[in-house]
């Protein structure tokens, strides 16, 4: 029920993120008790590796200086676009394996 927008290219050397694993993230407090949490929230640059957060577009390696440009996303009835003074960008959009997928 959450959506969210980032720019579709890594900043470290421009390579899709669509294209990237969605994953969660690992963690552990010793060796061999490794314990994922967060699924379904982050994306891995496929070329890389680098994660973002799927929410706020922060590097999980340094969140304080590297992001992907995250956009803002609301949903609005068409209705209302039609009779408001704003026209509406509008993308093609499909949703396959529970993934919501923007054709841009």
């Amino acid at each position: 029920g959450d959506y969210f927008a980032l720019l579709n290219r890594c900043p470290h050397q421009s390579a899709e993120l669509s294209m990237g694993l969605i994953s969660g993230i690992a963690t552990a407090d010793e060796p061999g008790h490794v314990q994922c949490s967060r699924r379904g929230e982050f994306i891995r640059c496929p070329w890389h590796g680098w994660e973002f957060d799927i929410r706020t577009g922060q590097s999980w390696c340094d969140p304080g200086r590297i992001s992907v440009k995250q956009y803002p996303v609301s949903i609005t009835a068409g209705a209302e676009l039609v009779e408001g003074p704003y026209k509406a960008e509008t993308f093609p959009v499909s949703v396959e394996d529970s993934y919501l997928v923007v054709d841009l």
